[in-house]
């Protein structure tokens, strides 16, 4: 589905205040923080609604976590990846138990509680971790077949991936409607240029993403970026607990 006339964007993982999350035509939400009335509601307000749902990271706690065993996580010398900021356990993308878990999540959002989309987090993991390259290689590839598996089953669900700007975006992004670059650690006119090429080439809706941890002159600067390329901008206040 092509989002490309959304104008504006929030993002927004807390409960309730469905009044002010109406005012965006595009909401990124966790949703546990919302019932299904609500989200009736927000969608007969115009407001189409990505549930937010992480592609890679596990936390310990989950329901999740549960189902899965030793074999299913990404291992490195072998020993469990985490992403120690979180004690999140590091799932493989490749694992049939995984994709099964996800598609069931996935089914559940969009058919039962009626979300337009899915907001892709963590799958930019594969970038980030100091992982062999046969071992990306081999998680790039998982993640283009489950995106391409999904498309297939739900053509109409909207995809937004978080992040995986250095070299992911090159396999997953004609299977997306937009891209998410949050909080970049770096953002130039070649950044720029990256993207206006993704927009074009793709078709994508690019969002710029940022919290109240980002340096504010930064932000300004991507603010500006933004503005000056026909992209979305978002700045997220409370570690993305308040709008």
């Amino acid at each position: 589905m092509n989002i490309n006339d959304v104008l504006s964007f929030a993002v927004y993982y807390g409960f309730g205040r469905e009044d002010e999350i109406a005012s965006f035509d595009l909401a990124v939400i966790e949703a546990s923080g919302h019932e299904n009335a609500a989200l009736e509601r927000l969608k007969r307000s115009g407001t189409r609604l990505l549930a937010y749902l992480s592609f890679i990271e596990v936390a310990p706690e989950s329901s999740a976590c549960s189902r899965l065993s030793e074999n299913d996580f990404l291992k490195h010398s072998g020993r469990p990846v985490m992403n120690r900021a979180y004690n999140n356990l590091l799932a493989d993308l490749g694992s049939e138990k995984w994709q099964s878990i996800l598609m069931e999540r996935i089914t559940d959002l969009y058919l039962n509680r009626g979300f337009d989309g899915i907001f892709i987090d963590t799958l930019a993991d594969i970038e980030y971790f100091n992982l062999p390259a046969t071992r990306k290689n081999a998680l790039v590839n998982s993640a283009v077949a489950f995106l391409r598996r999904l498309r297939g089953y739900f053509p109409e669900l909207i995809l937004v991936q978080n992040n995986g700007t250095e070299f992911l975006y090159h396999y997953t992004a004609g299977l997306l409607d937009g891209i998410c670059v949050e909080n970049p650690p770096a953002f130039d006119a070649a950044e720029s240029e990256k993207l206006r090429y993704l927009k074009d080439k793709y078709n994508l809706t690019i969002l710029m993403l940022t919290d109240g941890a980002y340096d504010p002159l930064s932000g300004r600067k991507v603010r500006a970026a933004a503005e000056l390329n026909g992209f979305l901008y978002y700045h997220a206040k409370n570690g993305y607990m308040d709008l």
